[in-house]
């Protein structure tokens, strides 16, 4: 375990608390014992700061520091209740035919530690449903016991927008023009594993902010609004972004700390939230990574010669 407690506890607001740090292999993750503190409201949890299955990876305390200051406005009393009643609505109309998972989800909805087996001998593939659904869950060994506990963090469920849906054949034209090359990786992928990024990235958006997405778009206008990723750099870009949002720092991008545009700070004068708050995004590697890429070799290529 790589991660020093004490040194991240000394780089976290004193409304974010951490006290215990655990590996669990199985489900590939890396997690702190938090609480968040809102008010006079406490919420005690167990945050996964890395979990691959998630495209979670943040591997030292900084990142670790600024993805807990991102997150933090869910744990918050209000976000709760709401997220609980949202989630209630979701299981009552979309997943109503999911009759064998519903109680182990309606118990996990306490979000509070509870034992795996539920009294249920199936419950490991009812977890899975539960987590194939895009919730986050953890679990904690209980030297008690000998059983792991689980838990649900009321974080996001899903890659799509809450506010925009992306038509399948936008997604169809980008992988086209882009000659089905994830912008990350920068390797040909088939197009079942690519998905049309929004540049402009959610956690800047405001109520004035949605727009649909027409699937009569142009070409022109497909290529300005979206980039091509596969899911796991869709779900790191958004950690990334959300974390910027919540610190007020640029994120960097392969260990390269390099803006064409900007600086590492967010720029005071341009607005956090709402469409011109994407000025600020331009030039951060992660708003468009093929066109930082495109600058970092403009801006060195000298060097390499």
């Amino acid at each position: 375990m790589t991660i020093s407690l004490e040194k991240l506890s000394k780089l976290l607001p004193k409304d974010i608390k951490v006290t215990q740090l655990y590996i669990h292999t199985k489900l590939k993750q890396e997690i702190v014992e938090t609480t968040f503190i809102d008010g006079s409201f406490k919420f005690h949890t167990f945050v996964p700061y890395i979990d691959i299955n998630k495209g979670v990876n943040n591997n030292t305390e900084e990142q670790v520091a600024n993805y807990l200051r991102s997150i933090k406005h869910y744990f918050a009393k209000e976000a709760i209740k709401k997220w609980k009643t949202e989630q209630k609505k979701e299981w009552e109309t979309k997943y109503k035919n999911r009759g064998e998972t519903k109680p182990f989800f309606d118990k996990l909805l306490s979000l509070k530690l509870e034992e795996e087996t539920f009294g249920n001998p199936n419950y490991a593939s009812r977890l899975r449903d539960i987590r194939k659904l895009g919730y986050t869950l953890t679990a904690i060994h209980n030297p008690q016991t000998g059983n792991y506990a689980r838990i649900m963090l009321p974080l996001p469920t899903h890659i799509e927008s809450k506010y925009e849906t992306v038509p399948k054949s936008v997604t169809q034209t980008l992988a086209r023009l882009k000659r089905y090359i994830e912008a990350y990786s920068g390797e040909r992928m088939n197009e079942k594993f690519l998905l049309a990024d929004h540049k402009f990235p959610e956690s800047r958006w405001d109520e004035n902010t949605p727009k649909e997405n027409s699937a009569n778009m142009t070409d022109e206008e497909i290529l300005q609004k979206f980039q091509l990723l596969d899911n796991a750099s869709n779900l790191r870009k958004k950690q990334m972004c959300e974390s910027c949002a919540g610190s007020g720092e640029r994120p960097s991008i392969y260990g390269l700390t390099f803006f064409y545009k900007g600086k590492i700070k967010w720029d005071k004068k341009i607005p956090t939230r709402g469409k011109e708050a994407e000025k600020g995004c331009i030039g951060c590697p992660w708003y468009d990574i093929e066109e930082w890429k495109k600058q970092f070799n403009k801006r060195f290529k000298k060097e390499f010669e």
